[in-house]
């Protein structure tokens, strides 16, 4: 026993009706804005309303995250290691550039500020002499001096 088309349409409209008169029982203060009056309107009413600013923040921190990585994983963009460092060799080499034309000036305000020793016998550091290495010898030789090495090293550790 279905119920015809006609008795449900008329359902329909009879709940509908009924909704419309529980509505026109709430005050429309409460759930529709006022033209004038913002400020006038109650906050607890309004539950899930956040200050534009940091919606409008968070939404620029998103957007940029997002960006970033579809950089990140984008096939096209992918650069190899001698890309990469050939752009940082070009950046380095405009930054030297540009240091040197503006970094004459400072560079020699610099210097006549500081006050410079050019006495280099007292800042020279003595080096050791060089010696040769006597020569190895044959590779029994060395496996001889190989096994008294250990030889010594058992002995020291009282090893049998």
């Amino acid at each position: 026993m279905e119920p015809s088309i006609e008795n449900l349409t008329a359902s329909l409209q009879k709940h509908a009706q009924i909704f419309d008169e529980l509505l026109s029982l709430i005050p429309p203060k409460f759930y529709l804005p006022e033209d004038g009056d913002k400020k006038t309107v109650n906050k607890r009413f309004m539950k899930n309303t956040k200050k534009d600013t940091a919606d409008k923040q968070k939404d620029a921190e998103r957007k940029t995250r997002a960006a970033a990585k579809a950089e990140r994983l984008d096939p096209d963009s992918f650069k190899t290691v001698q890309d990469l460092q050939s752009k940082k060799l070009e950046q380095e080499n405009a930054k030297k550039t540009k240091s040197k034309t503006n970094g004459k000036n400072a560079d020699h305000a610099r210097m006549s500020k500081m006050d410079i020793d050019l006495d280099d016998s007292s800042s020279k550091v003595q080096e050791p002499e060089m010696t040769p290495m006597v020569g190895a010898g044959s590779i029994s030789e060395l496996k001889e001096k190989l096994q008294e090495r250990i030889q010594n090293l058992r002995q020291k550790r009282k090893a049998p």
